[in-house]
C-alpha cells in the first residue's frame, strides 16, 4: 500500500529555512568581524615592536597619546587615509575601514576612542605597567662571578602590548539577528615580546659580556677541557675534534683584514 506523501519536502524546507536563514544573514558579519579581529592582531604587534626601539635604555617610550594615535591612524582607518607621523585619525563616523559595517550600513567603529591601545591586562597608559617579572636572572645571580646584575643583563621582564576595540551592536529589531544584536562584543589582541632583554654599545660589547660570564681562563676550567677533550678524542678515535669551552671566535662576526681597504676620497 503507498502512502500520499505530498506536501512534505516544502515543510521540511521551510522548517530548515527559519533556521538556516538568519546563519546565512550573519555571514558577512561574521567575515567583518574575521578581518576586524586580523587588524587588532596586527595593532598589538605594531605596539610590542614600537618598544623595542623605543625604550628606557634608548629615546624612551612613544607617549601613550601619541602611539594610539598613530596605531588607529595605521590599522584601523579608512585605506585613502593620509599616514603621518604624530597625526591622529579623523573623529568622524566615516572614519574607519568602509568594509566595517553593519547590515544596515551603519560603522561598528563609529569613533576612533573605540579603540584603546596600552600596555599589560589593564591596557594602562603606563608602559611599566604591561611588564610581567622575569625570573631567569635568579639563577645567574647565584652562580659566582656570573651575577646577571654584574653582566648587563637587567631587564624589567616581559612587555606585553594590547590593543581593545570595542565593537558596535547590531541594529534591534529584526528577529533573524535575536539575541546578536545585544551582545556587547569587544576585541582584543595581545602581543608579548622581550624589549631590550640585553643593551650593548656594539658586537666587541656583546662578545666582551659572554666572555666574561661564560666558565673560560680559570685552571679547574682548563683542566676540565683539556680531560674532557681527550675522552671524547678516544672514544671517536680521532674523528671528532674536543669541543672548545668558552671559545667564541668562530662566532665574531669579523672581516677578513685582506678584504679591508681604507676609504677613497670623493
Amino acid at each position: 500500500m503507498r502512502v500520499r506523501q505530498r506536501g512534505h519536502a516544502l515543510t521540511e524546507t521551510l522548517l530548515l529555512a527559519l533556521v538556516a536563514v538568519p546563519l546565512l544573514l550573519l555571514i558577512p558579519v561574521v567575515g567583518k568581524l574575521q578581518d576586524l579581529r586580523h587588524a587588532t592582531l596586527m595593532a598589538s604587534r605594531s605596539v610590542a615592536f614600537d618598544a623595542t626601539v623605543h625604550h628606557d635604555r634608548s629615546t624612551g617610550f612613544t607617549p601613550a597619546d601619541r602611539l594610539a594615535d598613530e596605531v588607529r591612524a595605521r590599522h584601523f582607518a579608512r585605506p585613502d587615509a593620509p599616514l603621518r607621523t604624530g597625526q591622529a585619525a579623523p573623529d568622524t563616523a566615516d572614519w574607519a575601514r568602509p568594509l566595517w559595517t553593519d547590515p544596515r550600513g551603519r560603522p561598528l567603529l563609529g569613533s576612533p576612542a573605540q579603540v584603546q591601545v596600552g600596555w599589560g591586562e589593564s591596557v594602562s597608559a603606563d608602559p611599566r605597567e604591561g611588564f610581567t617579572p622575569a625570573r631567569d636572572r635568579e639563577l645567574f645571580n647565584r652562580v659566582p662571578g656570573a651575577r646577571a646584575d654584574d653582566r648587563g643583563h637587567r631587564t624589567p621582564g616581559i612587555l606585553t602590548g594590547q590593543v581593545l576595540v570595542s565593537v558596535a551592536r547590531l541594529p534591534a529589531g529584526v528577529r533573524a539577528w535575536e539575541p546578536f544584536d545585544r551582545l556587547d562584543l569587544s576585541l582584543s589582541g595581545r602581543t608579548s615580546l622581550l624589549v631590550d632583554g640585553w643593551t650593548a654599545r656594539s658586537p666587541s660589547e656583546v662578545l666582551d659580556r659572554l666572555h666574561s660570564t661564560l666558565p673560560r681562563g680559570g685552571p679547574f676550567t682548563r683542566a676540565v677541557a683539556q680531560v674532557g677533550g681527550l675522552g671524547i678524542e678516544v672514544l671517536e678515535l680521532g674523528r671528532l675534534p674536543a669541543p672548545r669551552v668558552g671559545d667564541l671566535r668562530p662566532w665574531e662576526d669579523v672581516v677578513p683584514t685582506e678584504r679591508l681597504r681604507p676609504s677613497e676620497g670623493r
